[in-house]
């Protein structure tokens, strides 16, 4: 379908498998519908089939760049024409071994989309692509970026709970409290109760160092109301909004629908609260938006320049100096950057545009 033929001309991409599916993530698709944006699924089964030896990336790093670079070529068609990139929450936990620590043994753990997903963001970033990440995915990002997770301990779950919601302490300086919170003082904290389901937490903030090799890209924009602060929510210090949330703001705007019950459960009891969850998606559309826009004005003034002639050469008063390139081997993120995504003579089946009601 022809993007022109689209009502609302926003394309969010969203990481999802119909067959799998997910009720977190459905209501994410819900939000974004009652938008007016378009919803293109990300098949991460697709992106990295069952049928691949995804183990095999343990082997060597000659193996995991194969890998990676079948990931990428993939993703890289998916993310065609998307506005912005949602990572949303899944029953998985991240592969320890991605950050060089031994799985547990009870821990059910689903490498292929793991792969799939850290592809997706690799791409959206490069981009420049506003991305979402909630509770699984927000720990995907953070392990793409070279942090690491870790299960949470007893006393952690008692005081966080599962399926509840529980009292969270946002950075007062961060975007994240500016977007939820109208007004607030700068120099306080705030509290607020958002709902969350998980067994693991981001341990290590992703990106440190990123910047030019000395400032992070990330900073943490809310940890758990416990006592060892955990990390809840990260942003972008820098570039286009990138929010990763370990709890899940879909489920206080639009709850979660039970099968067993036909009803919708979990959602935010008041009005206020419900609409305070859906402010995130309100600036994250407003943000696709934006992306948008720049996209169609690079597009037009790349149509009025002019192309250089083979001949031309730019003349540079003194010679420039030779940029010092560093990679940090033991993040996921150097071994995508290491990969290219040449073109291949392979048919990938076409993403479809979907509208969820």
């Amino acid at each position: 379908m022809q993007r022109k033929k689209l009502k609302n001309p926003i394309l969010v991409g969203i990481s999802y498998n119909p067959e799998i599916g997910g009720p977190a993530t459905d209501s994410i698709i819900n939000i974004m519908f009652n938008l007016g944006a378009s919803v293109v699924y990300l098949d991460y089964r697709i992106i990295v089939p069952l049928t691949v030896n995804v183990e095999r990336v343990y082997e060597s790093k000659e193996q995991m760049m194969e890998v990676y670079k079948e990931a990428k070529i993939r993703a890289k068609f998916f993310l065609t024409d998307i506005d912005c990139l949602i990572l949303p929450g899944n029953a998985a936990v991240v592969d320890p071994r991605l950050f060089n620590e031994k799985p547990q043994g009870d821990d059910r753990i689903d490498l292929p989309r793991a792969i799939a997903e850290m592809a997706l963001a690799h791409i959206a970033l490069q981009q420049g692509m506003p991305i979402l990440a909630v509770c699984g995915g927000h720990q995907i990002i953070n392990v793409y970026l070279g942090g690491k997770t870790a299960p949470l301990s007893d006393d952690e779950s008692e005081q966080q709970g599962y399926l509840e919601y529980a009292k969270i302490i946002f950075n007062p300086v961060s975007e994240l409290s500016d977007i939820i919170f109208d007004q607030h003082n700068k120099n306080i904290p705030i509290t607020k109760k958002f709902f969350g389901a998980h067994a693991h937490v981001v341990k290590q903030i992703g990106g440190q160092k990123l910047i030019n090799d000395c400032d992070d890209y990330l900073i943490v924009a809310a940890v758990a109301n416990d006592k060892n602060y955990n990390i809840e929510a990260v942003e972008a210090k820098y570039g286009v909004p990138v929010f990763s949330l370990q709890f899940h703001c879909e489920v206080g705007a639009k709850g979660l629908f039970s099968v067993l019950t036909s009803k919708i459960e979990y959602q935010a009891a008041s009005l206020k609260d419900r609409l305070t969850n859906k402010k995130i998606f309100d600036y994250f559309i407003a943000a696709a938006e934006t992306y948008y826009n720049k996209k169609l004005m690079t597009h037009e003034i790349a149509n009025i320049i002019p192309k250089k002639k083979e001949h031309d050469t730019i003349q540079h008063e003194t010679p420039p100096k030779k940029l010092k390139k560093t990679l940090l081997l033991t993040t996921q993120s150097s071994i995508f950057r290491e990969t290219s995504t040449t073109n291949k003579n392979e048919k990938i089946q076409n993403k479809s545009y979907k509208k969820i009601k």
